[in-house]
């Protein structure tokens, strides 16, 4: 080949794929495949645990327990009391419950 038919035949193929590594585009195509992964992670997560609740529903019974009319007890009415409360007068003995180890009530303090 002389060196005229190679010219033209470069010429013909133009610049060619690009020949150096562009950093804007690296951290650009990283960025989307992490949020890519960060989404499909996600989605998994969800769906697991929507699958594990589920499947928790149908062993456990699902709508568990109905009560029976046999069960059933009707609601009575409430009672309740008053006692007004009257105002205690200060003692200085301890109440009678009150004893020390020994079996002895403790000292009163005067």
């Amino acid at each position: 080949m002389h060196d005229e038919h190679v010219r033209t035949l470069f010429h013909r193929i133009g610049d060619g794929p690009p020949l150096g590594i562009d950093p804007r585009d690296v951290i650009s195509r990283g960025r989307r495949l992490r949020a890519r992964r960060r989404r499909l992670a996600v989605v998994a997560s969800t769906a697991a645990i929507a699958g594990v609740t589920m499947l928790v529903g149908v062993v456990a019974g699902g709508e568990g327990q109905r009560p029976t009319p046999e069960n059933l007890v009707p609601a009575g009415p409430t009672t309740t009391t008053s006692v007004p409360a009257t105002p205690a007068e200060p003692s200085s003995e301890p109440p009678p419950s009150v004893v020390n180890p020994d079996g002895h009530p403790p000292p009163v303090a005067t």
